[in-house]
């Protein structure tokens, strides 16, 4: 009994082998849908333009899945636009991002009573860590020798001001005016 079962199954799965290489559906590769250069760069910049005016970047949990929902594509071609466009992957696309928030904050003030681990967390760094790897890698100091070098740098400028006076902030204004998009940060480390 135990041999006529064992044969049976054998001729079983050889017929469906043989059907399936008949059908060639076993052996057959999906071939993955091309987009163009065009279409490529119109998704990139679809996303550039969610991380600039939504702020994405800020969302610990941002992955390529939840981009690629967000403008109803599949995931990889989230991935294939960001390479072949920004020449970035999806980790380095958002931490430019983060990183940018970051600069901005500790150059700020106004963050002054922030912690550099607050920081990391408002910028959608999921851990001190990484916050701090990517930080380094990105502007070539810490985030602490980043915010000592802004903090000295804004009393240099707070001490300019007392000799431009109101010629400055009218230029920051006039600056600020004409060009209400540019959110330049400046660079106290170097690269």
């Amino acid at each position: 009994m135990y041999i006529l079962c064992t044969g049976a199954a054998a001729l079983m799965l050889y017929l469906l082998f043989y059907h399936g290489v008949q059908q060639q559906l076993l052996f057959q590769k999906s071939k993955p849908v091309k987009q163009s250069n065009g279409a490529q760069s119109d998704l990139s910049k679809q996303m550039v333009r969610l991380m600039e005016e939504e702020a994405l970047f800020k969302e610990s949990d941002l992955t390529t899945a939840k981009m690629a929902g967000l403008l109803q594509v599949k995931p990889y071609l989230v991935s294939a636009a960001l390479n072949n466009s920004l020449q970035q992957s999806f980790p380095e696309f958002v931490n430019r991002y983060r990183i940018k928030e970051a600069e901005r904050m500790l150059a700020t003030p106004a963050f002054d009573h922030y912690s550099i681990e607050a920081i990391a967390f408002e910028s959608g760094f999921n851990t001190p860590s990484a916050f701090y790897t990517s930080f380094k890698k990105a502007t070539g100091c810490t985030p602490a020798e980043y915010r000592g070098k802004a903090q000295g740098a804004s009393k240099k400028t707070n001490s300019s001001k007392e000799l431009f006076g109101a010629y400055q902030v009218t230029a920051y204004v006039l600056s600020a005016t004409l060009c209400p998009r540019l959110k330049q940060v400046p660079t106290y480390c170097s690269t």
